[in-house]
């Protein structure tokens, strides 16, 4: 299936990028230069894992971004001495977005009964 026949995926990995994108403008604004290569850094390995899973319809490539998703949010949650507020939404965003990502397919058949195909999966050649 196309990422087009897949509404869940699209919109998970677009409010990714999206908050990504924000979250390296905001963090840009209030320190500076000095952590624009860690935040470029995380954005590019997550552009190159979705251009890995999307088009090429890999796992893999989806099981790296949910990885990436989850190991993000529990850094937020768990790797602090302190967590604020903030820390602790961006906890959850993380990995809500990985559970989105990772069981797109569960929730577009519960949701998208009509559309979805289930002989057409990943990893068919």
């Amino acid at each position: 299936m196309k990422i087009k026949d897949r509404p869940i995926l699209k919109i998970a990995i677009s409010i990714s990028l999206i908050v990504e994108l924000v979250l390296v403008a905001l963090v840009y604004d209030k320190i500076g230069p000095e952590r624009l290569p860690y935040q470029l850094t995380r954005l590019a390995f997550e552009l190159i894992v979705i251009y890995m899973a999307v088009p090429a319809r890999m796992k893999t490539g989806l099981f790296l971004l949910s990885g990436f998703h989850v190991f993000s949010g529990l850094s937020f949650i768990l790797f602090k001495d302190m967590v604020s507020m903030v820390d602790s939404i961006f906890g959850t965003y993380h990995l809500a977005i990985a559970f989105l990502i990772y069981f797109h397919d569960l929730l577009e058949r519960k949701f998208f009964k009509n559309q979805f195909q289930p002989e057409e999966t990943y990893n068919k050649p």
